[in-house]
């Protein structure tokens, strides 16, 4: 069947004022991206929200970022924090990672770094790659939850040779370590030499903060 988003709009249309929350949040979607439609992200909100009051968990998460990001409502992370908590215990492991930033931020809610981990597991437990991420880097630097080197390296190496930004520094997996250095571009960490586990004698990258294959973190010089 030919895509055609306009007969799509018409149909969620349809459905959405029959009161079919699904339906709502899908044309809440077609508003917010323009999609089969002129681009509205007022009416986004008000399908969103009507779909909400339902429960549905998708506009939960939806309206969330609405309010984060002041688009089609006013910016309020007070109310965005709310509706990602009524998606995040309905399991939705985005969620879960986004109530986990606002926690270890402290915006939209008092600071609270404990809830911000338990926040962060909760999505990781469900795959979230980026919950996965920023768990292993708290377990490496102790931040909300004691050091423990072995659960970086298991929440770090979920991704590929991949880097993802944390503020001005990329947290690197590659050739099995972690390596947490500055941004750079090109090729300059595969050009530089290796060194060796004191512990099991693993080739590592010359940045390697933990070994791979023991778990052991490296003082500096080693």
């Amino acid at each position: 069947m030919e895509k055609d988003l306009k007969k799509a709009v018409n149909w969620f249309t349809k459905a959405a004022e029959q009161g079919n929350a699904e339906a709502q949040t899908g044309l809440g979607w077609c508003y917010a991206y323009g999609e089969g439609v002129e681009k509205d992200l007022k009416k986004a909100v008000d399908w969103f929200t009507k779909a909400a009051e339902q429960g549905e968990a998708r506009a939960h998460i939806n309206l969330g970022w609405c309010y984060a990001y002041g688009e089609g409502v006013e910016k309020d992370l007070k109310k965005a924090v709310d509706w990602y908590t009524k998606a995040a215990e309905q399991g939705d492991a985005r969620a879960q990672n986004s109530l986990g930033v606002f926690y270890a931020n402290g915006e939209g809610v008092e600071k609270d770094l404990k809830k911000a981990v338990d926040w962060f597991t909760k999505a990781a437990e469900q795959g979230n790659a980026e919950a996965k991420i920023i768990l292993g880097v708290r377990y490496d630097m102790g931040d909300g939850v004691e050091k423990d080197p072995k659960k970086a390296v298991y929440n770090i190496t979920y991704l590929s040779a991949e880097t993802l930004i944390q503020g001005n520094v990329g947290v690197y997996a590659k050739d099995d370590a972690i390596i947490n250095r500055p941004v750079v571009s090109g090729n300059e960490t595969d050009k530089q030499a290796s060194l060796y586990c004191p512990e099991c004698g693993k080739k590592l990258p010359v940045h390697a903060r933990f070994c791979m294959g023991c778990g052991k973190k490296l003082e500096e010089g080693e």
